[in-house]
């Protein structure tokens, strides 16, 4: 089974509605699916490796255990407009040689997704799915926005 991460954009308004717990039937002003399944690797890589997590890696985290024999999987998670600016700033201070680094210091085994060998072909997926994370962040915080993401399987 595979796991994978939806990224959604919504107006303060909307997303009011959707923190209520209400089904809001309402579109979102984006959506970003490309990040696909770089996500674990991803994560990895923002917690750098730190206990506690760093604060960076909640544009990635607080999603339940996954079980990969479950036959099914959902958790959506909410990032508020201020949150969403916050997680902005802090996606704009890592930069991808510095990503890189991570991506061959770090030990990747228990990512989700992780390559079997870490390598210049896989990084660039990574650092792919970490400059679409890093944009779709920086657009909804430069429009007020707040960010939904989901990981299903």
């Amino acid at each position: 089974m595979s796991i994978l991460l939806e990224l959604e954009r919504y107006t303060p308004e909307t997303f009011s509605i959707i923190s209520s717990g209400r089904d809001p039937g309402l579109r979102p002003v984006a959506r970003e699916s490309g990040i696909d399944k770089e996500w674990g690797v991803l994560l990895t890589l923002l917690a750098n490796d730190e206990d506690p997590l760093p604060f960076v890696s909640k544009a990635l985290t607080g999603a339940p255990e996954i079980i990969e024999n479950a036959d099914w999987f959902h958790a959506l998670r909410l990032r508020d407009p201020a949150m969403t600016e916050q997680l902005a700033v802090a996606l704009e201070e890592i930069d991808e040689s510095e990503l890189e680094g991570r991506y061959y210091r770090l030990d990747l085994s228990a990512a989700y997704g992780a390559p079997d060998h870490p390598n210049a072909d896989d990084f660039t997926h990574t650092r792919n799915a970490f400059r679409l994370l890093k944009d779709f962040y920086s657009a909804a915080s430069a429009a007020g926005e707040a960010i939904t993401f989901q990981l299903w399987g």
